[in-house]
């Protein structure tokens, strides 16, 4: 009897924990604020027309080449002349000694 009592005592213990929520940087925006980034499969010359210059190029790495093209807000990955990635930049809500931006 002492042993039921035991697991049924486990058995809620544990679905009594708090669960952790992780929100990948990436789908992290401000409210209000949507930023749009090159979908994958578009070419170079697309992401050019669309969002400018970038502000930093780097590349080609590795086999196959890969690109990385840094502009203000986000960085977008090439495998060759498509994009694979598009990320987010991290944009921290806190800066230095507890002040926020």
């Amino acid at each position: 009897m002492k042993f039921a009592i035991a697991m049924l005592f486990m058995l809620f213990a544990f679905q009594s924990h708090a669960e952790t929520v992780r929100i990948p940087v990436g789908q992290q925006e401000k409210p209000g604020e949507f930023i749009s980034t090159p979908a994958t499969g578009t070419t170079k010359a697309s992401v050019k027309t669309k969002y400018g210059e970038p502000m930093t190029q780097q590349g080609p790495v590795g086999e196959p080449p890969i690109y990385t093209w840094t502009y203000s807000d986000f960085v977008v990955y090439f495998e060759s002349d498509r994009v694979v990635h598009s990320v987010i930049k991290f944009t921290p809500k806190v800066t230095d000694a507890g002040s926020t931006p």
